[in-house]
């Protein structure tokens, strides 16, 4: 097959761009950063006030090309923001602790602090969107290392507006076991070798669970996620619920009791559930594109006023 060009020649250890994600730069494992050019004279929609920064706590196992579905959007909606996309893996709940998995999200506290100092004495406007039990694992992750990180240890981590897109879940052994075969091959000996481990490495976690008491890595996220003195719920953020009843990996059912208990915490007026009715998981924006962005959109109008 013929080339357009040349291929690129790397050095040693030196990985491909990611053509979908061409405008980030990679600060770290799972970290990506896209900062906008954009002339001072651009005429945004509405004049609407612009995020400082977006983070996007993408799914286990997301591949690029998927992401950029929602990239793009923001980048047209939001062309003033700055976007952190922060990803995640089997092999962070296969084989990295969690102090690994913490150290590889510096860049990524790195780079918020620095916008937090560029902002004094005012604080700096984030929309945070978390898709799936994955990415809200690592939005609890990066809000606990924030929080360690600060010099008091005790300054949470800046949110002005929250999205929970097909998350959290109640626990379930198979549903845990289909959602990290997500990134395993479809068909072959591989699926059929990973399957295996995978159904090890759950029974391995569960037992170690039982023996030293720890909590269950879903249960632990849906109460960090409601915690009254956490990141997520601080001073007046609101945040919307985006799910959908045939969902197979997430029930409805789970994350409407999420919204419930998160309603008596914070209350109702700043919470908003969203359901697509007949979406897969982490698909909704596909099944409903205009009206997804529509609710993205005023959700973050009415958190900046």
């Amino acid at each position: 097959m013929e080339l357009a060009g040349p291929e690129p020649e790397l050095q040693s250890g030196e990985e491909l761009p990611d053509p979908y994600l061409a405008e980030f730069s990679k600060t770290g494992r799972q970290t990506f950063l896209y900062t906008p050019t954009v002339p001072e004279r651009i005429e945004t929609t509405g004049k609407v006030i612009q995020p400082d920064l977006i983070i996007i706590c993408s799914w286990m196992g997301a591949q690029s090309r998927y992401i950029r579905k929602y990239m793009t959007p923001y980048q047209t909606i939001f062309p003033r923001s700055s976007i952190l996309l922060l990803r995640t893996d089997g092999s962070d709940l296969f084989w990295r602790t969690e102090r690994q998995q913490v150290k590889n999200l510096e860049p990524a506290v790195s780079a918020i602090r620095q916008l937090v100092d560029q902002k004094r004495p005012n604080k700096p406007r984030v929309l945070v969107h978390i898709f799936s039990n994955g990415g809200s694992y690592t939005a609890c992750q990066l809000a606990d290392a924030y929080l360690d990180a600060s010099p008091g240890k005790d300054e949470l981590l800046p949110i002005s507006a929250l999205i929970l897109d097909s998350t959290p879940s109640l626990p379930s052994v198979q549903r845990a076991h289909t959602a990290i075969c997500e990134s395993l091959p479809k068909s072959g000996p591989g699926r059929f070798v990973g399957s295996a481990a995978v159904w090890g490495y759950i029974g391995l976690a569960k037992a170690i669970e039982a023996v030293i008491g720890k909590e269950d890595i879903t249960t632990s996220l849906r109460r960090r996620l409601n915690d009254p003195n956490g990141a997520f719920t601080q001073g007046t953020l609101k945040r919307m619920y985006i799910y959908s009843q045939a969902d197979e990996l997430i029930p409805a059912s789970d994350v409407e009791a999420h919204a419930r208990a998160a309603s008596s915490t914070i209350g109702w007026f700043r919470v908003q559930l969203e359901d697509f009715v007949s979406s897969r998981h982490v698909g909704h924006v596909m099944s409903d594109g205009p009206r997804y962005w529509i609710l993205v959109g005023n959700l973050w109008k009415e958190s900046v006023g």
